[in-house]
């Protein structure tokens, strides 16, 4: 599957672990750019031209992307994808000078926790544990009782015209 997406849109000759940041800046990062790539061929049209034709319409397309990719053959192929890699910054960062104080553009940061927490989960009693697998327990059997009846007897309830 990801030999049938790559083409040389992605680097994988890197024997480094693969970086599993997720944040709100753009960062080329391989395994997104792979993820990405692999649902793009997995939903998306095949174009009938040649990767020439697919490089150079690029440009030309506003909504939709055409990306090259070696195909399930090996041969190439097309395709019309929706897929786009954007950076999730807010213009207010990238003006210089803006006033903060406008609204204008809504301004967001990354979370950063410096907090050491634990979150602690209370235990049921014993009693309350027994009950519980119990129940479970019961409603599975239950379960299989009935489907074996409909099995095996739900011919003469449901009877085709």
């Amino acid at each position: 599957m990801m030999q049938a997406v790559v083409s040389g849109e992605v680097d994988s000759g890197t024997k480094a672990p693969l970086p599993l940041y997720v944040g709100v800046a753009h960062s080329p990062n391989r395994l997104t750019t792979l993820t990405g790539l692999i649902l793009a061929s997995l939903t998306s049209p095949v174009v009938n031209v040649t990767s020439k034709e697919c490089t150079n319409k690029q440009d030309l397309e506003k909504f939709n992307s055409l990306i090259w990719m070696n195909g399930d053959s090996g041969a190439g192929e097309c395709i019309n994808t929706t897929l786009k890699f954007s950076p999730a910054v807010s213009p207010a960062f990238q003006i210089e000078d803006y006033d903060w104080s406008s609204g204008k553009y809504s301004t967001w940061t990354e979370s950063v926790w410096q907090d050491i927490s634990v979150v602690m989960f209370m235990k049921p009693s014993r009693t309350q544990e027994f009950v519980t697998l119990a129940f479970g327990l019961s409603t599975m059997f239950i379960s299989i009782g009935i489907i074996y009846w409909i099995t095996h007897y739900g011919q003469n309830m449901f009877l085709s015209q």
